[in-house]
């Protein structure tokens, strides 16, 4: 294996761990997240993909990688509508006293 590959390969745990920290989630909880919005395999299963990533063992597929962009997007759009001025709603005039 090249020192290209070899870096490579150490680099994907480390992206999916950072994925999880980002999205604040553990392997666990993000393998039963993947349950409840429908994968189908078994949970052990699930958990067992989830637990390969994180340690390194696989490397994230590239559906993998859409839904980790979708998970990312989504956190980042919640956390931005909970500051003031980033709602797509215009802000409230104060009521007349």
């Amino acid at each position: 294996m090249s020192e290209i590959e070899d870096a490579e390969r150490q680099a994907q745990p480390t992206e999916f761990r950072a994925f999880l920290a980002d999205i604040d989630a553990s392997v666990h909880g993000f393998a039963k997240t993947l349950l409840r919005l429908g994968d189908t395999r078994a949970k052990a299963t699930v958990i067992r993909a989830v637990e390969r990533l994180a340690s390194g063992q696989a490397h994230p597929s590239g559906e993998m990688r859409v839904i980790m962009s979708i998970f990312r997007h989504s956190r980042k759009k919640r956390s931005r509508a909970g500051k003031p001025g980033t709602s797509a709603q215009p802000a409230q005039p104060p009521a007349p006293h």
